[in-house]
């Protein structure tokens, strides 16, 4: 199946574009929404319309003629389920699906393309559309016959009559309109309409992400502009304190601007959730079980960017609560539970962050198999196994290649999944953790944080180099005199507030050195003082001593240069007021 795009064709396939891939973020939802209520009209419709307007915008282009009849293929389904000949089944709502599918990887290839600037676009896709539209017959006569033998255990002639009281009430719209309104009355609402209308624009993320970009560059210039201030009090008080008055509208302004650019680039988390409503359907096909996905979002919303890379690990939990915790039907009504295993996602936010809760009613997941596997796969010795608490064991799950299938299959056990979910939240700097219960099943909770793009962190000096600890795992900042370290068995110790810390060395938490001895601390003092960040890592309070505590940086986090890419030490970088790259660390990822 191929799609053609003219060079004078480009103006027009932008607004095809923009049309329809608003209509096709609602199609799918739609259908598997009609899979629930069979005799929905209004859904029916809606999705009628949509297919309809896609085919309308196709016509226009020379080249795409074989899509404009693709969708005709599904209007016509459509058409028969509008009229009352057909039922709404589990075949036809496959069907639909699968013509779905065909139509976004048209449209999505086309935008990506489009994005290319390339000026004459030319997309194939293996599909045949002979055997779709067969297909199409094949399903219609075979559901007709279903209704027919339906319709003889009960009729219902009241959704085709109203079905076609609407249809000939169309024909008659604008006679109606001439009666009822005058023609005063119709340019107000006109009006109306397109001044609400043209109070919303369309915008790329691209264009979000480039200004988002430039809001980094102005962070970086505000930082400078504050040193400049500083420096010239030196010189010239009264012209650096109109300095600093300028510093603080700057300051505020970009506040402004930062704040609202981050607005734009939230979407409502229940955009994502809602997608998911295919895997669970198609998961559970595959794996011939009955299950339910419910969702309840609490109008969270979340940075795009953060929902995207958050789509592959809550895909990975998801599809395995259905894969390996929930039981077969057969299995469910032996023990007294119901037919249909429940897949439950619940959002919400806990102070700045997000919290995601996956949950399942299924068997729970088996602590001693977990173990006994890593010991099979050499992920741990069997000595070692033994003294696993059952919160360490089921970690466990998260281990590179780590799977309790024997065999793989198109769904998991490549031992790839949740390995992926752990990296992925903690490269987000939130957390994942799981709870379990024999026999009734898993909960999965993510924290993450609302937004990725702009952070605050505190800057720290060694070796001569500033690197930036991001604020969500600092407690405070202290200086601590060498009278108050203390050993303790292999470690070494302050006291904060009758409070004992273990204290590292900067050097030994990123593995520079292998001591984090008494003589290796004094290095880090300064007449008897150490600098002193004291950090909270899952829940557990250390102390790094530094050579030197700077001031608070707020920063754009940067993706780190190709040769550190795989350092997990850090997280990214950023650029400081002289214009000099900072290193952010990743304190997940100190030794201790």
């Amino acid at each position: 199946m191929k799609v053609v795009v003219k060079e004078d064709e480009l103006e027009i396939l932008d607004d095809f574009l923009s049309e329809s891939c608003e209509y096709l973020n609602n199609i799918e939802a739609e259908i598997l929404a009609l899979e629930e209520r069979v005799t929905d009209e209004e859904l029916v419709n809606s999705l009628f319309r949509k297919y309809h307007s896609i085919k309308g915008l196709s016509g226009f282009f020379e080249g795409m003629n074989e899509f404009t009849k693709l969708c005709q293929i599904i209007e016509d389904v459509l058409a028969k389920i509008r009229n009352r000949t057909i039922n709404v089944s589990s075949d036809v709502i496959d069907f639909l699906l699968k013509g779905s599918d065909v139509i976004k990887k048209i449209v999505f290839g086309l935008s990506e393309v489009r994005k290319t600037g390339e000026r004459n676009i030319e997309i194939e896709e293996e599909f045949n559309l002979e055997l779709f539209e067969k297909e199409k017959e094949s399903l219609i006569e075979t559901e007709i016959l279903k209704s027919k033998v339906e319709e003889k255990e009960t009729k219902d002639e009241y959704f085709e009559k109203d079905f076609e009281a609407k249809e000939e009430g169309n024909e008659e719209f604008s006679d109606k309109i001439e009666k009822k309104d005058n023609i005063e009355k119709i340019i107000e609402s006109t009006t109306s309409a397109l001044s609400s209308e043209f109070n919303e624009v369309k915008i790329s993320y691209e264009k979000i992400d480039e200004m988002l970009g430039l809001v980094g560059e102005i962070i970086t210039t505000k930082s400078t502009f504050y040193y400049l201030s500083k420096e010239l009090e030196k010189y010239d008080v009264e012209l650096s304190k109109k300095f600093k008055e300028l510093f603080r509208f700057i300051h505020r302004t970009s506040e402004i601007l930062q704040d609202n650019i981050m607005k734009i680039r939230m979407i409502p988390f229940e955009l994502v959730v809602k997608r998911f409503n295919r895997l669970v359907r198609e998961t559970a096909k595959k794996t011939g079980k009955k299950v339910k996905f419910i969702f309840t979002c609490n109008d969270v919303v979340i940075d795009k960017g953060v929902a995207e890379k958050l789509s592959e690990p809550l895909m990975h939990i998801i599809r395995n609560s259905i894969d390996h915790g929930i039981e077969s039907a057969s299995e469910r009504k032996k023990i007294g539970k119901p037919e249909h295993g429940k897949v439950e996602l619940i959002s919400y936010y806990r102070g700045q962050n997000i919290v995601i809760e996956i949950i399942d009613d299924g068997k729970g997941i088996d602590i001693e198999r977990v173990t006994q596997k890593a010991i099979e796969k050499g992920i741990l010795s069997e000595e070692k196994a033994k003294s696993l608490t059952a919160d360490e064991a089921i970690k466990l799950i998260f281990e590179p290649g780590f799977s309790t299938k024997d065999i793989a299959d198109e769904i998991s056990g490549r031992g790839v999944g949740m390995d992926v979910v752990k990296n992925t939240v903690e490269a987000l700097k939130g957390k994942v953790e799981v709870k379990t219960e024999k026999s009734k099943g898993s909960k999965f909770i993510l924290e993450i944080p609302t937004t990725a793009a702009v952070s605050q962190g505190i800057v720290v000096v060694y070796n001569s180099q500033k690197f930036i600890i991001p604020f969500e795992y600092i407690e405070e900042t202290v200086k601590i005199s060498m009278k108050n370290v203390y050993g303790y068995v292999d470690k070494l110790i302050i006291d904060v507030r009758d409070e004992p810390i273990p204290l590292y060395p900067i050097s030994y938490v990123l593995y520079q050195e292998d001591s984090c001895s008494e003589d290796v601390v004094k290095r880090f003092t300064k007449d008897d003082e150490l600098s002193v960040v004291i950090l909270n890592i899952r829940g557990v309070k250390i102390a790094i001593c530094v050579e030197k505590l700077m001031q608070n940086e707020e920063f754009v986090l940067k993706p780190l240069p190709k040769f550190l890419e795989n350092n997990k030490l850090l997280l990214g970088t950023t650029i400081d007021y002289e214009g000099n790259v900072i290193l952010v660390l990743n304190p997940e990822y100190f030794r201790l």
